[in-house]
């Protein structure tokens, strides 16, 4: 099913409200008391962080973490995961680094780039290439989509 195409609140409301109809009356009781005003749609987005091309992690005291890094689809549940581990990981550099007498900070955001890309590259191509599976039109892969993960996704919500 493609997205909305329209951004009249209204519209977009609507579709939220029948896209979950079958979901926890607690959600769609969100969707209700939403002010019309504040409902927008917004597209969701990955960025691959290809080797020697990607901007940098940091740029002298600035470092980014989280989606601001790699935005990543939801298809595989792991973008706030890699946030979290994002923000431990860099806690770990700069402690190291407050510790030290030799290192700056700007190495402890350029360990931590360098160290979280090994993670985050791979988990953004899987994203990505499960979003595009799912969205194939073949018969089997709807009914897996349809019947299989979106029962699962339900149950475990």
């Amino acid at each position: 099913m493609a997205g909305p195409t329209t951004t009249e609140p209204l519209v977009l409301k609507k579709q939220a409200q029948d896209l979950l109809e079958n979901w926890p009356p607690e959600l769609l009781d969100i969707i209700d008391s939403t002010p019309d005003d504040t409902i927008i749609m917004n597209p969701l987005m990955d960025r691959w962080l290809w080797p020697l091309i990607s901007p940098p992690v940091s740029k002298g005291r600035v470092v980014l973490v989280g989606d601001a890094w790699h935005p990543m689809t939801p298809n595989i549940g792991q973008g706030a995961c890699c946030a979290l581990e994002d923000a431990v990981v860099l806690a770990k550099k700069l402690a190291t680094t407050i510790n030290s007498d030799d290192a700056s900070i700007e190495d402890a955001f350029r360990s931590y780039g360098n160290e979280r890309w090994l993670r985050i590259f791979p988990i953004t191509i899987l994203s990505n290439l499960v979003g595009s599976i799912l969205q194939w039109d073949n018969p089997l892969v709807c009914y897996v989509r349809n019947n299989i993960v979106r029962d699962r996704a339900r149950k475990n919500s």
